[in-house]
């Protein structure tokens, strides 16, 4: 399955969503763009702002494809303290407008989606990160959220935990 449908549904739907790339405040994921087949990044505030919710939300929201996998990736990026109350908040919420997207881009069956929840940041105090550890994203089912440094790849991390 090549996705074409689907990520030209979701340019035409949210084209004024879309950004470059996935960046905040000195903190970034890095997506080579050479390494998918299809590659659309989203600023998770705008996607607030177009579907009417003031809610918090995660930083991007990057739909790619590798092969025969459609991959949906939720970025939080941070550059300062990590309050893991609030990060579970985001990914919870962020899942959400997930989910409305596809809904609006018809035709996708999310079962068929391979999921990753990413917390990347510049320092980190370590029972923090025992928290987040510990917590669980469900989108179809339940996955922990894979954390790491600030300029991380995108394709390596999908490498690893794929």
């Amino acid at each position: 399955m090549t996705y074409s449908n689907f990520f030209h549904s979701l340019k035409m739907h949210f084209d004024e969503c879309r950004i470059d790339e996935c960046k905040e405040k000195g903190c970034r994921i890095n997506c080579d763009k050479n390494k998918f087949r299809h590659l659309v990044i989203f600023k998770g505030e705008k996607i607030v702002k177009k579907l009417h919710k003031n809610i918090k939300i995660c930083d991007c929201f990057i739909y790619c494809a590798i092969g025969n996998s459609l991959i949906v990736a939720l970025v939080e990026l941070k550059s300062k303290s990590i309050k893991p109350s609030k990060i579970e908040e985001k990914f919870r919420n962020s899942v959400e407008k997930i989910r409305c997207m596809i809904d609006l881009c018809d035709g996708i069956n999310t079962t068929k989606i391979k999921f990753f929840p990413i917390l990347l940041y510049k320092s980190v105090n370590p029972i923090d990160i025992k928290v987040i550890s510990a917590l669980t994203i469900r989108f179809e089912k339940d996955g922990s959220i894979i954390y790491g440094k600030c300029n991380s790849n995108l394709f390596e991390i999908i490498k690893n935990y794929d």
